[in-house]
Formats: C-alpha cells, sequence, structure tokens
C-alpha cells in the first residue's frame, strides 16, 4: 500500500498544475467584439454614433442615451425580440424612443427623418408609397451599410481568430498538457491500484483457503469426537446389558431358591400337622385306655 502514496502525490501535483492553469485562464482578457460605452449623456447624437453598436449592445446604448436610463427587463427582452425577428429596425426603434412611444427621450439624434416625414410614413397608403420611395432613394447607402456590415462581420471573425489563436490557444495548450500528464498519472495510479487489489485478492485467497482447511480439520475433528462418542455410548450400552441380564439370572436364582425354601417349609408344616395329629391320636387313645 505504499506504493500506491507516491503515484497519488504526483496526481495531487498535476492536479495543482492543473488547477493554476485553470486560474490562469480566468484572467484572461476578454474578448470585446463591439466598441465601449459611449461617453456621457449628450443633449444630441448623430446617427451613426447610435447605429455603430448592435444586438443588445444597441438596445442599453440607445435606453441610457435617449431615456437617460437603462431598459427595464420587459422592455429590453421586447425590443430584443424586435429587433432580432426584424419587426423593427435599428432606426425605427431610436424613432420609437423619440416620439415617445418607448418613454420621453432628452436628447435628439441628428440625421433622421424629420417629424412630419415620419408621421407621413405611418398613414395607411401614402406612407406605403412614401416608405417605397425613401427605400429606393437610399437603396445606395443601404448597399454601402451592407457592405459595411460585411466587413464589419469579417472583421469581428478575425478578432475573435486572432483571440484564440494569440490568447485562448496556448493556455488551452498548456492545460491540455496538464491533462494528459494527470491523465497518464491517473493511468499510473489506476495500474498499481489493480496491483493492489491482486495482490490484497491472493491474500484474501490465501486466507480463505486457510480457514476452509481449519474449518475441515475442526469438522474432521468434531465428527472423531462425535464417532468416539458413539462408540463409548454403544460400550455402556452393551455393558448395561450385560450387567442387565446378570440382575436377571440373580432374580431367577433367588426366585427357585425362595419357590424351594417355601416348598420345603410346607412340607415342614405338613409334617409337624401330621406329628400332631398323631400325638393327638395316641393321646385320646391313652386317654379312653385309662377310662
Amino acid at each position: 500500500m505504499i506504493e500506491v502514496q507516491k503515484p497519488a502525490t504526483e496526481g495531487e501535483a498535476d492536479a495543482h498544475e492543473t488547477g493554476a492553469a485553470v486560474e490562469a485562464s480566468s484572467s484572461l482578457p476578454p474578448l470585446e467584439l463591439q466598441p465601449a460605452a459611449a461617453r456621457a449623456p449628450a443633449s444630441s447624437y448623430q446617427l451613426d454614433e447610435l447605429l455603430r453598436y448592435h444586438d443588445r449592445a444597441f438596445v442599453e446604448q440607445v435606453y441610457v442615451a435617449l431615456l437617460r436610463r437603462p431598459p427595464t427587463d420587459a422592455e429590453r427582452a421586447r425590443t430584443l425580440e424586435d429587433l432580432r425577428g426584424g419587426r423593427r429596425s435599428k432606426i425605427e426603434i431610436i424613432e420609437g424612443l423619440l416620439t415617445g412611444a418607448d418613454g420621453q427621450a432628452t436628447a435628439r439624434v441628428v440625421g433622421l427623418p424629420s417629424p412630419t416625414m415620419r408621421r407621413v410614413g405611418r398613414w395607411p397608403v401614402i406612407g406605403y408609397v412614401w416608405r417605397l420611395l425613401r427605400g429606393l432613394v437610399r437603396l445606395p447607402v443601404l448597399m454601402q451599410h451592407q457592405q459595411q456590415f460585411e466587413a464589419y462581420a469579417l472583421g469581428q471573425q478575425q478578432r475573435i481568430a486572432e483571440h484564440i489563436n494569440d490568447v485562448l490557444a496556448p493556455t488551452l495548450a498548456d492545460a491540455l498538457d496538464s491533462v494528459v500528464m494527470l491523465s497518464d498519472s491517473l493511468l499510473t495510479l489506476q495500474a498499481q491500484l489493480q496491483a493492489d487489489i491482486a495482490t490484497l485478492n491472493e491474500v484474501l485467497t490465501a486466507q480463505q483457503h486457510e480457514q476452509q482447511q481449519q474449518q475441515q480439520r475442526y469438522d474432521a475433528g468434531i465428527a472423531a469426537q462425535q464417532e468416539l462418542i458413539v462408540q463409548e455410548q454403544h460400550v455402556i450400552v452393551e455393558t448395561q446389558k450385560v450387567a442387565l441380564e446378570e440382575l436377571r439370572a440373580q432374580l431367577r436364582e433367588l426366585a427357585a431358591t425362595h419357590e424351594q425354601q417355601h416348598a420345603e417349609l410346607i412340607e415342614q408344616v405338613r409334617r409337624l400337622q401330621t406329628l400332631f395329629e398323631s400325638a393327638r391320636a395316641g393321646a385320646t387313645a391313652r386317654a379312653n385306655d385309662q377310662a
């Protein structure tokens, strides 16, 4: 069992190394795919300043910039759902905040259509035609935005790849080496544990075999003792039978002697009666002769 403790110590050292690698990985610089938070709230913003943000960062930024407060959980969920589902664009979300649909804006955004054009755009038929014409007019700008978005997406992918290659890959390689070393130590420990278990099984098997032999010897001794007791009991029974026969013979002899003595006694009594009768008859005869 002493041999098992050494690999366990090595395994603990590898585990400490792995823990150190994990702790080092927790201090890695975070990957920022969007620009940092905007400057302090202002009274006026350029439209491009707000459109540079995307998804959750866009929602957080426009609420802070226009309403001077972060969105509530319900507002954040509803706005993100509209944005991700394509039901409202970024400009429409900004217009909604400015017109008071989602709150009371305290800032203005330069670059948006005028309020009159926004109201015309909400009319049933004319508004649809106006939005269609505005979309056609803004088609070159939209194409430019599409190209900018493609370049932005490719740039973000490149930043992710560089972050992985420069920061995460070395740390992951060190962690992988530590895991491999720990795995080797665990395999060595497992092999030695299996060897110790096999040795222990052999010892237990030998002890079990010895116990079986002792049990067999004990059972043999018990059987011999039982046989000896049976033989002794048989001898005792036979001796008792012989003694009983002797007693019976003595009883028969005593009975025969008693009967013989009884017969002799009866004979003597009979003789005495005969003598008494004879004496009585002689006495009677002498009495008659004297008379």
